[in-house]
């Protein structure tokens, strides 16, 4: 594997240069002759390496062609985040203790497809192995969409879609459980979710840090009971950010159902503060 990576990364380098400086020969391409042409190059860094695996007198995988192509997925990746994460951060205020709202304009997204066109990055070659009934599968193994419960099987199945959020949570789940499933680890490459992820991850690390001052004691698995304290004691009353608390416990194994952490925090609230509802109206 490690003489695989040697040998693609030394052609995706080339690959890449030779297709940021053909973009004017294929925009007059449609999507199909682009994506052969694409596959043909890939082509002939798979043979490359096979040759050069064979001259080692090592077996070749008879799944090279995908192990190349997940090579140069990550080299694309690599690339990116870097443009990705400062594009994000130059919309946040990460010298406040706790995350605020952040709105990135999705018409803002033309200003990092240039900054990753003016540095070579191109999203485009980005391709992956992976369906959306696959992705479906991993989101009900790893309960990160269930079904309701007013729901029979059969209609739940049928209307099953997700959003952007669950691709991103589930990318962070399986990270946290050592699982790498590239097409969901890198989201599909779709930039808009690249963007909302970074976002995420730049959010989730800021609050995390936070939290875990505000409570040095707590233990590597809290309890749900525990987390709610927790929550009480670095946040009081304030309910804005039950969802980046969810998210925490989740990675470390708790999975809240929907409004459970709430009133658990809010009977901690009572607890603590005699005249504080221990329900919201409507709860």
């Amino acid at each position: 594997m490690l003489l695989i990576k040697e040998y693609v990364n030394a052609h995706a380098d080339s690959l890449i240069a030779n297709w940021v400086a053909m973009q004017e020969e294929l925009n007059d391409l449609t999507e199909l002759e682009r994506k052969e042409i694409l596959k043909d190059e890939m082509d002939k860094i798979t043979r490359a390496t096979a040759e050069a695996l064979k001259r080692q007198n090592i077996k070749v995988p008879a799944h090279l062609f995908q192990i190349v192509r997940e090579e140069l997925n990550d080299k694309i990746i690599e690339l990116a985040r870097p443009h990705i994460s400062e594009f994000v951060y130059s919309y946040r205020r990460p010298y406040l203790a706790w995350p605020h709202p952040v709105d990135i304009p999705l018409r803002d997204l033309d200003k990092l497809k240039a900054t990753l066109k003016e540095n070579g990055v191109p999203l485009e070659l980005l391709n992956y192995d992976l369906t959306d009934e696959r992705i479906r599968s991993l989101l009900i193994q790893h309960e990160i969409r269930r079904k309701p419960e007013f729901q029979n099987a059969e209609t739940w199945s049928r209307n099953f879609s997700y959003s952007h959020d669950d691709l991103i949570l589930l990318a962070e789940v399986l990270k946290a459980k050592n699982i790498r499933i590239q097409g969901v680890e890198h989201v599909r490459g779709d930039l808009w979710i690249l963007v909302k992820q970074e976002l995420l991850r730049q959010q989730d690390s800021q609050f995390r840090k936070s939290f875990r001052k505000a409570n040095p004691d707590l233990p590597e698995k809290p309890s749900r009971k525990e987390w709610a304290a927790a929550y009480v004691r670095a946040l009081k009353n304030d309910l804005d950010y039950l969802g980046y608390v969810e998210r925490m416990a989740r990675l470390a194994g708790t999975i809240f159902e929907k409004g459970e952490l709430e009133k658990l925090v809010r009977e901690e609230l009572a607890q603590k503060t005699p005249h504080f509802p221990g329900r919201s109206p409507g709860i």
